[in-house]
């Protein structure tokens, strides 16, 4: 299912118009979509450096701790990126916000766990969380008119993709939930 989404979405990034850097996208309909998608990815991605920072401080396992390094610095990045985009071309300043309750209660959740129990809650929570980010990169593709907003979408696409695998087989391999589930609903 991921894998014809990415081939659409591949297509409809080649076919759709470029709208200027500076300027705003040109259809109402893009533009709306765009000032959406980046206000909400924006608030999505510092989620889940929340959810990174906690990992830091309470992962077990080496491999685990450095994949939350990673997605840390990535998401930090592409927030400062796509914070720029709204100014650039909508003269919208956007600072993160983490206004959904059901965020706080998964932040809750985590910091009351440790060890095994934290890994196993953290791996699910930042895989589902992904998956959620791979829907809204798929839909990207083809709303958005500006050539770089597609391009990050596609990236976000495929690194949250391969990120989800991952964290799916360590799931399996460290807990022995083999149920592999974010990828098949994504």
């Amino acid at each position: 299912m991921i894998l014809s989404a990415l081939i659409a979405g591949s297509a409809l990034f080649l076919l759709a118009p470029a709208a200027n850097a500076d300027a705003p996208a040109t259809s109402p309909a893009a533009a709306e979509f765009e000032v959406e998608f980046l206000e909400m990815m924006i608030d999505h991605h510092q989620m889940a450096l929340h959810m990174s920072d906690l990992c830091l401080e309470k992962a077990v396992h080496d491999d685990l701790v450095a994949l939350c390094g990673r997605i840390a610095e990535s998401q930090a990045a592409e927030i400062e990126e796509m914070q720029g985009w709204l100014r650039d071309w909508y003269g919208i300043e956007h600072e993160p916000a983490m206004d959904d309750p059901a965020h706080h209660e998964q932040m809750m959740e985590l910091e009351m766990l440790s060890g095994e129990e934290f890994e196993i809650a953290f791996l699910q929570m930042m895989s589902e969380h992904h998956a959620m980010a791979v829907e809204e990169g798929i839909q990207c593709l083809g709303r958005a008119e500006h050539r770089e907003l597609r391009t990050l979408c596609r990236e976000i696409v495929a690194t949250q993709v391969r990120e989800i695998a991952l964290m799916e087989r360590w799931l399996c391999r460290w807990y022995g939930d083999c149920r592999f589930t974010y990828l098949r609903r994504a």
